[in-house]
């Protein structure tokens, strides 16, 4: 794939399938000769711009950048989601959420994004759970109504549906089973009951 006017490439090294969604492993690299020199030569000390390492350093800089995409491939907008999906995603994103945070050089921190096509309605149950999933796993206390409500005050009009707060209170408790702290049973007794009041709501 071209893009910002033939000035990037992005190429599709490895694709791994999970139940539900999708891992890519991508390579960004700069087309654009401007773009590559001034980067090169910010990013080297004197004494690498001269001899073989700063050569190396070139070298390295045209290699570009690995991304990874993680896609959640079966949720339509306004629908519940399959929370025994849904919530094993959360954790994976959890982890390499983590794993991006140890690799960071220099004080730099590759960003997370984490981007829906109805805007703010699923990407903020999603931003929530991962922070969620940290708590969970850090065994620390939780509290996803108010992690909802910081979220809604950050970004104005997430959360602005029902669906949308039942659903990150359901997958809370998915993600407490996956992490130990309830019995996955007793999770998705909690996940039906908050599903049939949500359902029952529509009907009142």
């Amino acid at each position: 794939m071209v893009i910002g006017g033939n000035r990037f490439v992005i190429e599709c090294q490895k694709k791994t399938d999970y139940k539900g969604y999708s891992i890519y492993d991508l390579q960004l690299t700069s087309t654009d000769p401007g773009l590559e020199s001034s980067t090169s030569v910010a990013s080297k000390t004197p004494s690498q711009k001269e001899g073989a390492q700063g050569e190396e350093e070139v070298v390295e800089e045209k290699k570009g950048r690995a991304l990874v995409l993680m896609h959640y491939e079966g949720w339509p907008t306004d629908t519940w989601p399959d929370l025994d999906l849904l919530g094993p995603f959360v954790q994976n994103l959890s982890k390499r959420e983590i794993q991006v945070m140890r690799k960071s050089l220099d004080n730099y921190i590759p960003p997370v994004v984490i981007q829906s096509f109805d805007g703010l309605g699923r990407a903020p149950i999603i931003w929530v759970s991962t922070i969620l999933m940290k708590d969970i796993e850090k065994k620390e206390c939780f509290d996803v109504e108010d992690l909802a409500k910081k979220c809604a005050r950050v970004r104005p009009g997430a959360f602005y549906k029902k669906i949308h707060f039942c659903v990150v209170i359901a997958l809370a408790f998915r993600l407490s089973s996956l992490g130990g702290w309830t019995p996955l049973a007793d999770a998705r007794a909690k996940i039906k009951d908050i599903k049939e009041a949500y359902e029952a709501s529509l009907k009142a």
